[in-house]
């Protein structure tokens, strides 16, 4: 892989985990976005073996993306995106302390 110099300041390494995420991905980012630069997201959002559309917000930065396309967005992918059967978890046995067990402070 050829390092990218909008990797540069990836701090998370980003660049080398997206391509073995299995799971169906959906990509936000403001376009002028000055904390992780948009081209960031585009680069990471081309890397990802299993994505839908991104939603790149024009005039928007980093901490500003508007709540409601935002909302409106993350719906839709969780509308598209195959169902899986629901997997049973068995719970675990309680281990919670009894009032027995604990010392007494007077």
């Amino acid at each position: 892989m050829s390092f990218n110099i909008n990797f540069f300041c990836d701090i998370f390494l980003n660049y080398k985990k997206a391509r073995q995420i299995p799971f169906v991905t959906l990509v936000i980012h403001g376009k002028a976005d000055e904390v992780v630069q948009f081209a960031n997201g585009e680069e990471l959002y081309g890397l990802l073996p299993n994505k839908v559309l991104p939603l790149w917000i024009p005039e928007c930065g980093h901490n500003n993306l508007p709540q409601k396309d935002v909302f409106d967005r993350i719906k839709a992918f969780l509308e598209e995106i195959p169902q899986y059967p629901k997997v049973k978890i068995e719970e675990e046995p309680s281990t919670s302390l009894s009032l027995s067990s604990r010392s007494q402070v007077s």
